[in-house]
């Protein structure tokens, strides 16, 4: 893989990353505000799933060696949509036997608690999960975990930047999902 390619999914890998570091973040800092309501402490739920989500697509990113380029690797990070279960299964070969465990185990509770639970009248799994402290902590620490492996993945890519590397970098027309190419305006 060319170097431009690499700092392409190194920068994409970072995006996911700090996504899921800023809703661990969040949830950290809300849970004793919010844990006490059930329509709340679902919401710190979903702060946790889209964490554990940008996370594992982080570590998707980071160790694809197949997309060409930043559009085919995004395309391929979306393709999964919200589906952890097929995402983690990418990315087995990359993490310890006790990861993949861990992983598969809460994916099995995931797969009964959907992102719409909390418009639901009723959920059997509710107080064995979401409702239970326990559960929940082990829930963080496991992202928690998964955002230190790929912390630590990052900064061995880190380095000290010069000015006409940084300048250039400011003023090069990256690639935003968001926004239709300059040509098309």
């Amino acid at each position: 893989m060319n170097d431009a390619a690499t700092r392409e999914r190194l920068d994409i890998a970072n995006s996911f990353f700090l996504d899921a570091t800023d809703l661990l973040t969040r949830y950290r800092l809300t849970t004793k505000y919010f844990s006490g309501i059930k329509s709340r402490r679902v919401k710190l739920f979903i702060d946790l799933r889209l964490a554990y989500e940008c996370i594992v697509k982080a570590h998707l990113a980071y160790f694809d060696e197949e997309s060409s380029d930043r559009k085919s690797l995004i395309r391929k990070v979306e393709s999964f949509r919200h589906d952890v279960g097929k995402l983690l299964g990418h990315i087995i070969p990359c993490l310890s036997e006790h990861l993949v465990q861990r992983g598969q185990l809460l994916n099995k509770k995931l797969s009964l608690l959907p992102i719409s639970l909390r418009y639901e009248a009723k959920n059997d799994h509710y107080y064995a999960t979401i409702g239970k402290d326990s559960w929940m902590e082990g829930f963080a620490e496991f992202v928690r975990v998964l955002i230190d492996q790929m912390d630590k993945k990052l900064q061995s890519h880190s380095r000290i930047v010069g000015g006409d590397e940084l300048w250039e970098a400011v003023i090069h027309e990256g690639h935003n999902k968001y926004l239709p190419p300059r040509d098309t305006v």
